[in-house]
Order: structure tokens, then sequence, then C-alpha cells
């Protein structure tokens, strides 16, 4: 790591001069700024084992660090260089971080189980659940319907080990354990018509894949999260969107209303490039929400996300357009 000879004042101007620079179109962030983090979190777990008045920044920085892993780290680029060789490295640098952090193994569980190491499964599921009984962060908790999922998962991981041999999801065969391909089967079918969450203004339901894959309806705005953040789909007409984009108009569509404005403040969290003591500036988010509120305008989506009268900075959706939002439940990280 090329900032670990740094001090610490060093280390934080950088951050301010790497975070100025933003994000690119499609979510990517500065290989710097994973460095940075990095060197910063070695040099306050030092500090912090002789002066306590460190404790606070140096959990804030291991929380940065990580939720830059999660979010952005298993898809983030520079020119030539990806930061890790894939998902698996990224989620277990995670929980190098932070070992009990309950998202990070249940998305290793769902890597081993659908890689088909089974044995794996088992340990990361069981960690996830566990960690989820004692876990204090609640950005990093499973939701419901991710710890009915991990249920599912470990049961079938335990299944395919007592086995001892790779069944097919939904081929019932002949084995001396006929009960425990049926059972199998069911789970399977629990968990693929289950994979995607569609939310409209009339709420939430849970789909399979192909479900989530069908015909958008006209006029109607259509978010569907990608490992790039998010398509936004209109009336045939479509745009990627980064992933603080793709997050900001979601909490627009899903959260917000007339005097229930999205503020930087009620989203500080969705803004990995937030300074650590100013949070998320106001010019900033505005330019967030004004870049969306542009590609909108340029897809022809009717203007819908107005400027909240009792709210400084605030901005809220007025349900004058019907919306679906659509993502999948094992890679959703809830905030």
């Amino acid at each position: 790591m090329r900032f670990q000879g740094n001090s610490l004042e060093e280390l934080e101007e950088l951050e301010q001069e790497l975070l100025g620079l933003g994000e690119t179109k499609l979510g990517g962030l500065s290989y710097s700024k994973i460095e940075v983090y990095d060197a910063m979190h070695s040099q306050l777990e030092e500090l912090v084992q002789d002066d306590e008045d460190y404790r606070a920044y140096y959990s804030y920085i291991k929380k940065k660090l990580v939720s830059y892993l999660l979010r952005y780290g298993m898809h983030t680029y520079t020119d030539h260089l990806t930061i890790y060789e894939d998902t698996e490295k990224v989620l277990k640098k995670v929980l190098s971080y932070d070992s009990q952090n309950p998202i990070a193994a249940y998305r290793l569980g769902f890597l081993a189980y659908r890689s088909g190491i089974h044995s794996e499964a088992v340990m990361y599921f069981q960690q996830a659940l566990n960690s989820q009984t004692f876990y204090i962060d609640e950005r990093f908790l499973l939701n419901a319907e991710q710890i009915s999922r991990a249920v599912l998962y470990l049961t079938n991981s335990a299944l395919h080990t007592a086995i001892q041999g790779e069944v097919p999801s939904c081929d019932i065969i002949s084995t001396g354990y006929t009960s425990l391909p049926t059972q199998l089967c069911y789970n399977d079918g629990m968990l693929n018509s289950h994979a995607y969450r569609i939310v409209t203004p009339f709420g939430a339901v849970l789909c399979s894949e192909e479900e989530s894959g069908e015909q958008q309806m006209k006029d109607v705005i259509s978010l569907k999260f990608n490992k790039f953040g998010a398509l936004l789909t209109y009336n045939g007409i479509s745009e990627q969107l980064s992933p603080v984009q793709a997050n900001v108009l979601r909490y627009l569509l899903v959260k917000t209303r007339r005097g229930e404005a999205a503020t930087p403040w009620s989203l500080k969290d969705y803004f990995l490039f937030t300074h650590v003591i100013t949070g998320v500036p106001e010019k900033t988010f505005s330019s967030v929400v004004a870049e969306v509120k542009r590609i909108m305008a340029e897809m022809e989506i009717p203007a819908s996300i107005k400027v909240a009268e009792d709210e400084k900075s605030g901005y809220y959706f007025d349900g004058s357009s019907p919306f679906v939002v659509i993502d999948r439940v094992d890679e959703e990280l809830s905030l």
C-alpha cells in the first residue's frame, strides 16, 4: 500500500482531495480511495491503543472502509487494474476488518452455495445468522427476507453435505435418501421464486428472476438494480445510473412524499464520498439530485422530483408518475 508511510494528517488531506473527485458515471471508485482509508485505519488502530479519544474516529474510518468494499469494491476498476480479483476476495477483506459483519458472511455463503462448495456455505450462513443476533450497526444487518433465505440456504447446504454429492436442484434421483432431494427441490423453488423484490406505490412483492424481467408498461418509471448501480427505463429508453444516483432515486421514489423529504442527513449513508467531519455537503447532495433530475428529463420522464419548501436542501417525489423498483434480495444492503 503506497500510503502506509504517510502521517494521519497527510492522509486526511489526501482524503479531502480524493473526495472532491467524486465518482465515475458507473460508480467506479479510485483505487487510491481504498488505499487511503486502509492506511488511515492502520494508523488509527495503533493510536487508539494509547488514546481512547481516537476511538470514535477509528470506528468511523473502519465503517467507511467496510462500506466502500461492500458497496463498490467488487465492481471497482481503475484504467488497468481491478482492486481485487473477484467478489469473494472483497468480502473476505471485509471480514478481515469486521469479522462479525452479517451481510459479508451472507454474501460469501451465497457465493459458496452458487459454486457448489456446500461445507463453506454452511459455515458462512451460520456465521451470518449468529452475528445477526448481536451485531449493532443496522446498516450491515440482514433484512427479514435475507434471514429467511439464509435459513433456506443453510438447510440446503446441509442437505447437500448429507447426500455427499451434488444433486441437481430439481431432479429427484434415487440415492437411498429420496426425502432429501425432495426437500432440496422444494427449498430451491422457494429461493428462486423469491429471489427478486418488486416495489411499486402499492407495496412490495417477491418474485423470480423471470418475473422481474417482464415487459414494462407505458409511462411507468422502472429502476432495476444491477452490479453497476441500476438501469433506469421509461417508455423504451434506458440509462445506466451510478450506485449513488440509483440509491438516491430509489429513496426518493419509495420513501419520500410531501412533508417527508430526502435530505443530506437522511441520505448520508448512501454517499461514500462524504467527509469524516462534515458529512454530506449540501452541494454534493444537491448536485447528485440535480444530475438524476437531468437524466430523467432527457428521458422525457415527467418532472416529479420537487424541492421541499420546509426542508433546507430537501427533495421529494410527488407521486405523479407510477414507478417500479426491482432489486435482488441476496444483493441488497439495507441502510
